[in-house]
């Protein structure tokens, strides 16, 4: 009879268990729906004139994460980051919301490449 109730028990746990994971999943899914639905809003790729690859990484540079770890960018404000620019000089700079900015070829020579957006038709 104890073997029975300790099953049963054990049973009820793991019922209770799945419904958590299964709510977890559920807003889990719900969140990272909401932070894509947030970035297509903030940086809408077809609004971009450019984008900037990384030669560190091979991929689309991260304005929040070179700002939040890498020396040369710390006077930036990585949690209020408004990008890359070009000046009209033709330099590439990365840019905070509140003013400061870092010309990125004296920084990191050669590491990163302005890329044009295709528009359609091109």
């Amino acid at each position: 009879m104890n073997l029975e109730n300790d099953m049963l028990s054990i049973k009820n746990e793991i019922e209770q268990h799945k419904k958590r994971v299964e709510k977890v999943e559920e807003l889990f899914t719900i969140f990272s729906n909401l932070v894509d639905s947030i970035q297509k809003y903030k940086y809408p790729d077809d609004e971009k004139e450019f984008w900037v690859l990384d030669k560190k990484t091979g991929k689309e540079a991260d304005p929040y994460n070179i700002a939040l770890h890498e020396d040369w960018a710390k006077e930036l404000c990585y949690c209020d980051m408004e990008g890359f620019a070009i000046t009209e000089d033709g330099e590439l700079i990365l840019m905070d919301e509140c003013g400061s900015c870092k010309y990125c070829e004296y920084e990191m020579p050669g590491r990163f490449v302005p890329m044009r957006r295709r528009k359609d038709g091109e």
